[in-house]
Order: C-alpha cells, then sequence, then structure tokens
C-alpha cells in the first residue's frame, strides 16, 4: 500500500496523521534542500507543492494527532498546502 498514490485518488478535504507521518515528509524536504540539487528554496518549494497537490488541492484541514508537534513542522505543512494546519495533540 502506498499512501502518497492512494492520496491522489481520494484526494480529501480533511487529512489527519501522526507527527511521525509529517515528519517523515518535511525530513525529505530538508534532505533535498541540503542535497544542493535544486537552485533555491523556491524552486524544492515549488516542487514539493505540485509533489503533495492532491493532498493540497482539496484539502482543507490537516490535522496532526497522537502526539507532539514542532511549529516549524506545522509551518513547513502550512507553507506546502496552504491549508489550516491544527495539532490535534492534548
Amino acid at each position: 500500500v502506498n499512501l502518497r498514490r492512494d492520496l491522489k485518488v481520494v484526494r480529501p478535504t480533511v487529512f489527519g496523521a501522526t507527527p511521525s507521518f509529517w515528519q517523515t515528509l518535511k525530513t525529505e524536504f530538508d534532505q533535498q534542500l541540503a542535497d544542493s540539487s535544486f537552485s533555491s528554496l523556491r524552486t524544492l518549494m515549488a516542487r514539493w507543492q505540485q509533489e503533495i497537490q492532491p493532498l493540497g488541492n482539496r484539502c482543507r484541514l490537516v490535522i496532526i494527532g497522537g502526539a507532539k508537534s514542532s511549529r516549524e513542522l506545522k509551518e513547513f505543512l502550512f507553507s506546502c498546502l496552504n491549508t489550516v494546519v491544527v495539532d490535534g495533540y492534548g
């Protein structure tokens, strides 16, 4: 099962996941940024917006739940998905 592939089909309006799921995306982003194969942060961000666009093009709310998440992670999700990000922990 490939969750990213399935999200392209389902295109949810609300999507919740644990911080570890979201952190995996952010870690991949950070690794590609450090890789310097992209000329700028703007170029890389545009690529990531397209890659996770199937989630973001209908999604109006992202929920991070199950454990505490960092402010940095929430800001990353907000900038990539351009949607409301709610921390559902606590």
